[in-house]
């Protein structure tokens, strides 16, 4: 398998350079919060999202205050997986044959006919991680890989310091 074969199927992606590739329509267009909190067992994925949020805030809230307030959204474009180069992670199998390998993460829950897979993950979380060893590094399941709505509650916009690619909440 190459990347150019998921071209079509996975044509829209921010990290091309860095040959990461999502859908370019989400599994689930407009899922409400609170349902992908039961379909992907994450019960504390609306609290963490609502400080995430609030940290690109201009007027944070303050952490007492943080844990009544509500999010100016309630639903979220929700993808199921991504596909990535193993070639950029330092595997150099196939490379002289010009060929990438590649890698997918899921995070997938239950349906008709198919398991739940929340694929682990390994986060780096600081600029000093290297990606031999896991010294600065987390390893979680990935619950859900999501997008933060443009439009928010009574036709506001989003604030242009939220990230518009795609995100991954990982516990």
């Amino acid at each position: 398998m190459t990347l150019e074969n998921e071209d079509e199927e996975f044509s829209y992606s921010r990290f091309k350079d860095q040959s990461i590739l999502i859908a370019k329509y989400p599994a689930r267009k407009n899922q409400d919060i609170q349902e992908i909190m039961e379909r992907h067992t994450c019960p504390g994925f609306q609290h963490n999202l609502t400080y995430f949020v609030n940290s690109f805030n201009n007027n944070n809230i303050a952490g007492g205050r943080l844990r009544n307030a509500s999010l100016p959204f309630s639903s979220l474009d929700v993808y199921h997986g991504f596909r990535f180069s193993l070639n950029d992670l330092g595997n150099e199998v196939d490379l002289d044959l010009g060929n990438l390998e590649i890698g997918s993460v899921k995070a997938k829950p239950k349906s008709l006919g198919s398991p739940a897979r929340f694929d682990m993950v390994v986060v780096m979380i600081s600029e000093d991680c290297e990606s031999t060893g896991l010294q600065s590094a987390r390893i979680g399941p990935l619950k859900v890989i999501f997008r933060l709505p443009t439009k928010l509650y009574g036709s506001w916009t989003a604030p242009s310091t939220w990230p518009s690619e795609p995100l991954a909440y990982v516990e």
